[in-house]
């Protein structure tokens, strides 16, 4: 088999993974009573984990450079020292690598993290144990945060709409 049908088929693998998730995500847009977060949950869980990498555990299906090129933008709006709370941590592998990335310029970071599955967490806490203390597991839409944190990403865990309110609460 040739490397490009190898690579196509290995995306279509990846594609079939998280299809999922985006039909979980379309069929609660307009659900509010916390169904978004358990399907969603449902669904990247067992993905997740069924990855043989931190990037994979962490929803990336590409290599180190592509994660690099994709998440890399984050410490490069990262101005000043500070703490960082990735919401959605999975694996913990952004919080390594923001903290590795923003040192590289001089920038010193805190990363904490925050996952609604207790599995992801704990492979968080299992992965990174010198930030165990760090690594929280709830649903960010109730949880309250121990402190005030300098920067918080997150992406498709938190509904568009509520976005707004995660970032004045964190």
């Amino acid at each position: 088999m040739t490397r490009r049908r190898k690579s196509h088929r290995a995306g279509d693998q990846r594609r079939s993974r998280f299809d999922g998730i985006h039909r979980a995500r379309a069929r609660s847009r307009r659900d509010r009573r916390g169904e978004y977060h358990r399907r969603i949950s449902a669904v990247m869980t067992p993905a997740y984990l069924a990855a043989d990498n931190p990037r994979g555990q962490s929803g990336h299906g590409g290599d180190d450079a592509r994660w690099t090129h994709a998440r890399s933008l984050i410490a490069d709006a990262i101005d000043r020292r500070g703490t960082f709370l990735d919401i959605g941590c999975a694996s913990g592998y952004l919080m390594e690598s923001i903290q590795r990335w923003c040192a590289e310029k001089g920038v010193a970071i805190e990363p904490y993290g925050l996952d609604i599955a207790p599995e992801l967490a704990d492979l968080a806490k299992s992965r990174l144990p010198h930030w165990a203390h760090r690594i929280f597991t709830g649903n960010a839409l109730g949880w309250r945060p121990p402190m005030r944190f300098n920067f918080v990403r997150t992406c498709m865990y938190v509904p568009r709409r509520r976005r707004r309110i995660y970032s004045r609460t964190c």
